[in-house]
């Protein structure tokens, strides 16, 4: 119905016009970005599942870089390994020699100093085998006692100790002193008082930390379980290899410290000292012979990982295209459809208009 106030016929006209005009909107805004969720209200189920498996996708590339990172890791304590390997070696030779009965005592004095050269060396490689400034084949863990741990002491780390077992903890609020005690071991420290945390470093690689509500004013008196044990021979490094946090890779990294390989007395000054250091150097070819086999295994573990975790990250990626990715081709047929009838509507709006002016015409 067309009459002077209302004309149907040009407010569908404008309708049309106007749902044209969107869906016009929508098609250029799909072809520009290349994503098919313009608004909000595009599909807004699939921008939330879109999203959720962007997450993924970025969880699982950074643990794709982990793994990758942890194989380096165990790269570079394959390489000291080897190194310790190659010394004990040639000090399982020495041995053998020095048992040797034609030497005399100048060509054993020289093989011995050849040999504690050795085992000075593979000292060196635990020590400063080192990935990321964190030693990797010197990585001695330990544990607090209960009263230590009431107490507040935490923190422990004993990457550096020289001699492992359990220490006993004393403290003199008198002079601010700690000392660590296992036989006729002690090693002492000088504690600043203060209520910032600090750390405590021993002369035998053992550090703890005093935590601001460490109480300077009392003493730690001997007995009780103020103890810190430091007899693990090993330390795990976790590396997350999955989008959610549960999803850890656990690899044990080996302790080459001389008193872990049971080495670190061992000399062939004699016939009889280089029969002993000989049972004592197999055995401890053993133990690196077992962490290059467990560490191979780890990294073994690790291809495979990173391998599946490059498979995941291709089919999510396939998956999320699916949601969020325009579809060019239909977007531009979509495009041409609105922009011909909006054209139309323009037409038809504008015989409309024109009808209203026809009717003025019966009044003149």
């Amino acid at each position: 119905m067309t009459g002077i106030t209302f004309n149907g016929a040009a407010l569908a006209a404008q309708q049309s016009a106007s749902t044209h005009k969107s869906n016009a909107d929508k098609a250029i805004g799909q072809i520009s970005t290349g994503k098919s969720q313009v608004n909000l209200s595009d599909d807004a189920a699939g921008r939330a599942i879109a999203l959720k498996i962007s997450a993924d996708i970025s969880g699982m590339v950074q643990a794709r870089k982990n793994a990758s990172q942890a194989s380096s890791m165990i790269n570079v304590a394959g390489g000291g390994l080897q190194k310790v390997a190659d010394a004990l070696v040639r000090m399982q030779a020495l041995a053998a020699q020095v048992q040797n009965g034609a030497l005399n005592s100048d060509a054993i004095s020289f093989a011995n100093a050849e040999f504690l050269s050795l085992r000075s060396e593979i000292g060196e490689i635990a020590d400063k085998t080192r990935y990321n400034s964190k030693q990797v084949l010197n990585t001695t863990s330990a544990t607090l006692g209960a009263d230590a741990i009431a107490l507040g002491i935490t923190g422990v780390q004993t990457t550096g100790a020289t001699d492992s077992g359990s220490y006993e903890i004393t403290f003199d609020e008198g002079t601010n002193v700690i000392t660590i005690t296992k036989g006729s071991d002690v090693y002492n420290e000088t504690v600043a008082t203060q209520a910032a945390a600090q750390s405590v470093s021993f002369d035998n690689g053992v550090t703890f930390v005093l935590p601001a509500a460490f109480d300077y004013g009392t003493d730690i008196a001997t007995g009780g379980t103020n103890t810190i044990d430091t007899s693990t021979s090993s330390a795990n490094f976790n590396f997350q290899t999955g989008e959610k946090s549960t999803d850890l890779l656990t690899v044990a990294m080996p302790d080459m410290k001389l008193a872990s390989l049971g080495i670190s007395t061992a000399t062939v000054s004699s016939a009889t000292n280089a029969a002993a250091a000989t049972d004592l150097i197999q055995t401890a070819i053993t133990v690196v012979s077992t962490a290059q086999s467990n560490l191979g295994a780890a990294q073994k573990r690790l291809e495979f990982t990173q391998d599946r975790l490059g498979i995941a990250i291709e089919n999510l990626k396939g998956a999320k295209a699916s949601f969020d990715e325009a579809d060019i081709p239909g977007a531009v047929t979509e495009h041409a459809l609105a922009d011909v009838g909006s054209k139309a509507s323009y037409a038809m709006l504008a015989k409309a208009n024109a009808a209203t002016m026809d009717l003025l015409k019966l009044l003149q």
